[in-house]
């Protein structure tokens, strides 16, 4: 580059990342939209599909929705317009265990033929995903070169985490991630189980016999709020769920203010309707 010429840097992301467009548009991060799949209708996450239309949909329709990656060539098309305006471009991946997205962006990279983008697998998903980008975007405008900014996102990730609390574990069976005996069990006994992401895979973490029981596991096991930068809290159609939960943390010892938003449909497709997530990045 030129001396003295400013560097210009971009963060991409996918919609598992749960960054609401407003975040989206004050932060410059530019979000390619995984497709939701219901039966035979597909809906770009986030564009066609809101998470509250999502939900909504979520329990009326018999067919339980699938997803599936980004295209390459939408990252193609999205990479080439940063490109052309003279970005190097830093992109904030789902983990690549969990989904495809980071192989189509990949290929996008080798269609391109570009050394000016650098993925991310961020190791885990949702708003843990998202808060490494939001990082990183803020980062970005005083990072003195792409690698620095890379360097900035990994050790965001690896200090990021989310915990999801499910108020059912039907959607669970529906997408078999567990049998009918297991559920009709969990129901019974009022179960709302917990999981999070270790080594780039959804795994169990504990379990609660209400949501506010739920909600009290993982503020402690979050650990010491002073330990803490940021926070966000996601859920699945229920906003006052979400208001109770960021009452009951200390948000002046933050870095940053609690980010409230909705979870979309990549995660709500298996934690269904009235579940409660915290994210949160360690200083």
């Amino acid at each position: 580059m030129l001396s003295g010429e400013e560097m210009k840097l971009a963060v991409v992301t996918d919609s598992v990342s749960d960054i609401s467009p407003e975040i989206a548009k004050k932060l410059n991060i530019t979000v390619v939209p995984l497709t939701v799949i219901f039966g035979t209708e597909q809906y770009l996450d986030g564009i066609d599909l809101s998470n509250t239309d999502f939900f909504n949909r979520l329990n009326t329709d018999p067919n339980h929705p699938s997803t599936s990656q980004p295209s390459p060539d939408a990252f193609v098309q999205t990479y080439k317009k940063l490109l052309d305006k003279g970005f190097e471009i830093l992109s904030v991946h789902v983990s690549a265990k969990l989904s495809g997205t980071i192989n189509s962006a990949e290929q996008a990279i080798s269609t391109l033929g570009t050394d000016k983008v650098i993925i991310v697998d961020t190791g885990t998903a949702s708003m843990a995903q998202g808060l490494t980008a939001m990082s990183a975007a803020r980062a970005a405008k005083s990072a003195k070169s792409l690698k620095e900014l890379e360097s900035i996102a990994v050790e965001t990730a690896n200090k990021t985490n989310v915990f999801v609390a499910m108020d059912t574990m039907e959607f669970l069976r529906r997408g078999g991630r567990i049998g009918k005996a297991r559920a009709m069990l969990g129901s019974i006994l009022n179960i709302k189980p917990i999981i999070t992401t270790v080594d780039g895979e959804i795994v169990p973490h504990s379990r609660a016999r209400t949501i506010k029981k739920a909600m009290s596991t993982m503020i402690s096991d979050m650990g010491d709020i002073n330990s803490v930068s940021e926070i966000a809290i996601l859920h699945g159609n229920v906003p006052e769920v979400a208001e109770e939960l960021v009452k009951q943390i200390d948000s002046s010892k933050l870095d940053q203010p609690i980010t409230v938003t909705g979870i979309g449909p990549v995660v709500g497709t298996h934690a269904g309707p009235g579940c409660i997530a915290l994210a949160f990045s360690l200083k």
